[in-house]
């Protein structure tokens, strides 16, 4: 690949192929940790009805030659491949005074990582009862069979997120109460995803309306080409020095007063808080660096649908996310897609616009890990690239291509994180389905 030349103040240095010579040496030995054996799970794979699981899904990409039969409606929950084991019936698990607190974490988790807090609640309420009666089934299920699993069986289990083994050989109470929340959780994130309002789409607007001038100077025609050809773009220099800090003033503020929350039901898959900023809106309110900040990343999908035709619409907030790591407690995201499948996802572009300043990514970790295609692999083999989150650097990729990870960081590292929707980008218009995730 051609490295591409600075354009402007702020053009874009280099591709995700490029990106090593920007980003700090990988982290010293504490900071690089071996990955997870599993990835998160998504919500289009759990939980399962109590008959049967799921074999761990094989991660692959498939070739746009390969046709695909068009995708059904989203159910829920959707089709899913099973182990050859029947698991015996099961009665609902009783609504036990731990099940009834894990059910209200999940909905007061998931109700503060929505953009809209109160409208989350009422949409989480009215999907409920039909969630956990599954959740409870399915948890009741993997309790009442696990003493028949073999090794392999538990391997898998694991693999899905179903359970951990610690809670497998553990107290029957505590594994029934961890199957059902997790169960719960990614059931309710489902059918919101299906709703269509999860992520900010209920609000969201045509991306030429969020466009601006200095979003076009700032990604130009060369960065949209890469992004769309490799799936990935790192442009650096969004944000003046000045801006930079003025913004992140700001998003420590909103931390200090504690209107950055964590994704409780997610925690052993990330430890960030989160939070919701908008344009002009109270967070932004007399911190026009942080209003500039959101507005200029609002504008970033004006320029992609101009140069490629990709119909995309953009919410009217955006995430604030806050990893507090420091030594001897890093901060962290495992590895994951934004959007496992486009069936029932509507996320199709992530743009992070980091508000680090004096990062050092030897001494305080916390690269995004972007995991590229196979068809981009290095001369050594390996498929991903480390990004330093650098201040005032903006990173693009695409949702449904772009497996990624935050690796543990041991500073306070902040970022904005914008999702696009929109439906079948040019290239994926003639097989559609083609990025469909299993994995």
């Amino acid at each position: 690949m051609t490295r591409l030349d600075e354009v402007g103040r702020g053009g874009v240095r280099q591709g995700w192929r490029g990106c090593r010579r920007a980003a700090a040496p990988p982290p010293p030995p504490h900071t690089s940790a071996p990955a997870a054996p599993c990835a998160p799970i998504p919500a289009s794979e759990l939980p399962l009805p109590p008959e049967k699981l799921p074999l761990p899904p094989v991660q692959r990409r498939l070739s746009p030659a390969e046709p695909t039969p068009p995708p059904a409606e989203p159910t829920l929950p959707p089709a899913e491949p099973t182990l050859p084991v029947e698991l015996p019936p099961a009665e609902l698990l009783p609504a036990s005074e731990l099940l009834l607190a894990a059910r209200r974490r999940v909905i007061d988790s998931l109700a503060s990582t929505w953009s809209d807090g109160s409208a989350a609640r009422a949409a989480l309420l009215s999907c409920a009862p039909r969630c956990e009666a599954q959740a409870r089934a399915t948890a009741a299920a993997v309790v009442a069979a696990r003493g028949e699993y073999s090794a392999e069986m538990q391997r898998q289990l694991v693999a899905t997120g179903v359970c951990t083994l610690a809670e497998l050989r553990g107290p029957a109470a505590e594994l029934s109460v961890r199957c059902f929340e997790r169960g719960f959780a990614n059931l309710l994130l489902q059918a919101m995803q299906a709703h269509g309002a999860f992520w900010g789409g209920a609000d969201a607007v045509p991306a030429p309306r969020c466009g601006a001038a200095r979003a076009a100077r700032l990604v130009p025609l060369r960065a949209v080409r890469q992004l769309m050809a490799e799936g990935l773009v790192v442009i650096d220099g969004a944000l003046s020095a000045a801006e930079l800090h003025a913004a992140r003033e700001e998003v420590r503020r909103m931390h200090e007063r504690a209107e950055l929350r964590p994704v409780g039901f997610q925690h052993a898959v990330r430890n960030d808080h989160v939070g919701w900023v908008e344009e002009g809106g109270r967070e932004a309110e007399g911190v026009p660096a942080l209003s500039a900040a959101v507005r200029l990343l609002r504008a970033v999908p004006a320029e992609v649908q101009k140069h490629t035709g990709w119909e995309l619409s953009v919410p009217r907030k955006v995430m604030v996310a806050v990893y507090a790591g420091r030594d001897g407690e890093p901060s962290f995201y495992k590895r994951h897609f934004d959007c496992r499948d486009p069936r029932t996802n509507p996320r199709r572009l992530t743009a992070i616009l980091y508000l680090n300043e004096g990062w050092d990514a030897e001494r305080d970790g916390g690269c995004l890990r972007a995991f590229t295609p196979a068809t981009h692999a290095h001369a050594d083999g390996r498929t991903y690239e480390d990004i330093a989150p650098i201040g005032g650097r903006l990173c693009v990729f695409r949702s449904c291509t772009i497996e990624h990870e935050v690796r543990p960081c041991f500073a306070t590292r902040m970022a904005l994180t914008l999702w696009v929707s929109g439906g079948d980008a040019p290239d994926e218009a003639a097989t559609r389905g083609s990025t469909t995730r299993d994995g």
